[in-house]
Order: C-alpha cells, then structure tokens, then sequence
C-alpha cells in the first residue's frame, strides 16, 4: 500500500547509501502517481509493523487491491520497478539470512 511505502521511506532514510536510493526510488515513483492512482494504491490506513512479513509467523496473500502495474504509464512502470530493485538492494543481506535460515531448519 502507499502508506507502508511511505512507512519504508521514512524508515529507511538516513540508513545507507543503497536505502538512500531506495528513498529516492519510491519518491520518484510517488511522484509519477496522480490523484487518483494515489488513492487506488493506498490500501490501508497505516503501515504494517513490519513490511516484510507483518510480523506473522505465516504469510498470506494481499487482497486483490490498489493500483494495477498494467494501469500504470510506461514512465511509472519503470519507477515502480526501479523502486522493486533498490528494495530488495537494501534487503538482500535480510533475504539471505532468512533463506539460510530455512534451509539449515529444513
């Protein structure tokens, strides 16, 4: 949702060089939206505690809600996915230790 976006850009800011980008990528996506684009993609009043797994201990799908990527301008597309790469940049050192996890559980 936009909100947990915004959520992730104040928490990130100030943090690293690559979350540094990532707040620069999601700005730059943000301000690609229009009134109505901001409206649809804001699902919830507030950010999840956690982006990454809401804190539970199983995920689950989102509902089927918000801005839809085929919807998106061309420009907004390449933001939006701009904004996916310095993300999973700024946690790829999380997403490994959570795989190496599993994998010395499993």
């Amino acid at each position: 949702s936009l909100l947990a976006l915004l959520g992730m850009i104040n928490t990130a800011a100030g943090q690293s060089p690559v979350a540094a980008e990532m707040v620069l990528a999601a700005t730059d996506f943000l301000d690609s939206l229009d009134d109505e684009q901001r409206r649809d993609a804001t699902i919830t009043g507030k950010p999840p505690r956690d982006i990454l797994t809401k804190a539970e201990r199983k995920l689950k799908a989102l509902a089927d809600k918000g801005a839809k990527f085929p919807d998106l301008s061309s420009a907004q597309q390449a933001n939006l996915m701009e904004l996916i790469r310095e993300y999973v940049a700024c946690h790829l050192p999380t997403f490994r230790r959570v795989a190496r996890e599993a994998i010395k559980s499993s």
